[in-house]
């Protein structure tokens, strides 16, 4: 028997949230549970971790060094190797990153389209993806290019 919440599914594969596992919809396992965390499928592709105790997407203040994420493919290959120490969801086509504290983008191919510069940085929707930015919060486009900046500071609690 199956426990836990399903989440969206792409293709043949949805999430189980408590088991850390991708199930087809008549049940079937597509991905075992190997994984510490998982997260949803989002074009083609969902974050991983072998190692990780933060749950997927933690603030940007939450998180531990040697934490590796990385993403498998519908099939359970890997796609992108397991280095990063924080991840997002892909959007247009780029998944936010964190290595050595920083954040930067990624594509599907792990190459590193928008260099780890950012304190944080959200997922792409229509082109533009908020950034924090030496303490403010920005927008860039897909070339990494800040397109607006405002004197928002971040709130901690």
């Amino acid at each position: 028997m199956v426990y836990g919440n399903f989440e969206k599914s792409q293709g043949d594969a949805w999430i189980c949230s408590r088991q850390n596992r991708f199930i087809s919809k008549t049940g079937r396992v597509v991905v075992p549970a190997e994984y510490k965390q998982a997260a949803d499928f989002s074009e083609g592709l969902a974050p991983v971790s072998l190692n990780s105790k933060v749950y997927f997407r933690p603030s940007h203040h939450e998180y531990n060094e040697n934490d590796k994420w990385g993403y498998i493919d519908t099939t359970g290959k890997v796609r992108v190797p397991f280095k990063y120490t924080q991840v997002g969801k892909f959007s247009n086509g780029l998944a936010p990153v964190m290595l050595d504290g920083k954040w930067g983008y990624i594509n599907k191919a792990d190459e590193m389209v928008i260099p780890c510069q950012f304190d944080w940085a959200g997922d792409f929707d229509r082109g533009v993806a908020q950034v924090w930015d030496n303490g403010r919060k920005c927008f860039i486009d897909k070339s990494g290019k800040i397109i607006v900046r405002t004197d928002v500071e971040p709130m901690i609690f």
